[in-house]
């Protein structure tokens, strides 16, 4: 009895310890299935993050672009505003100076050559207004000393077909039949505008510039 109990312990205990290393191999079987599992799991979550992060990404390169093109549609609107303003800008400005000048062109006052006469004392010219009324007629400048030429005997306001009167006498024994004299004059339009007109006697030959405008900063002779 002895012998067969110290024979068969070490069979049973290798049985046990066969047993235990099955187990054992059981163990780590499932174990390493349940990691295989749960690595499985965790590249699944991290696959699905990473498509996630594609994603997000991929509409973040859309809404970019499209805010992009946006910008260039938005600044391209407003190019052509800032164009459409600057156009009408100018053009309201041509409206105003074409209507200014319009103004003008209607209200102007023109002198024009009648009839002139001299002797050997002095000379006369008359002229007559063709054009819009004249305000505050006066001779701004001569071309000589050697005339006086009187203060012009007219109403403040000289209206269209009005005549006018410049007479100058001889301060010297210079005959005025073979003088030649150049005669400025100066007024104003309706709305303030001042011009002058040249007028020109070359020995018996008389002659009316146009009126030019100006600002007048002489004073009346």
């Amino acid at each position: 009895m002895n012998n067969f109990i110290t024979d068969g312990l070490p069979n049973w205990i290798m049985a046990l310890a066969a047993l235990w290393g099955v187990f054992e191999i059981i163990r780590g079987y499932f174990k390493l299935r349940k990691q295989q599992i749960e690595n499985t799991q965790n590249i699944s979550f991290l696959n699905d993050q990473v498509n996630e992060a594609r994603k997000q990404t991929t509409q973040f390169e859309y809404h970019t672009i499209l805010m992009t093109e946006n910008n260039k549609i938005l600044e391209k609107g407003i190019e052509e505003i800032l164009k459409y303003f600057i156009h009408s800008h100018d053009v309201e400005i041509q409206e105003f100076e074409f209507e200014k000048l319009k103004r003008i062109n209607e209200i102007r006052p023109i002198f024009l050559f009648v009839r002139g006469q001299s002797n050997p004392k002095g000379f006369a010219i008359n002229i007559k207004n063709m054009g819009g009324t004249a305000n505050s007629l006066k001779v701004i400048d001569t071309s000589t000393n050697d005339f006086l030429i009187q203060k012009i005997r007219t109403s403040p306001i000289i209206e269209k077909e009005q005549s006018v009167e410049i007479i100058a006498s001889s301060k010297s024994n210079i005959n005025a039949n073979l003088s030649s004299v150049q005669i400025l004059i100066g007024f104003q339009d309706v709305d303030g505008n001042q011009y002058q007109q040249n007028i020109i006697k070359e020995l018996n030959k008389y002659r009316v510039e146009p009126p030019n405008k100006v600002n007048l900063d002489k004073g009346a002779k």
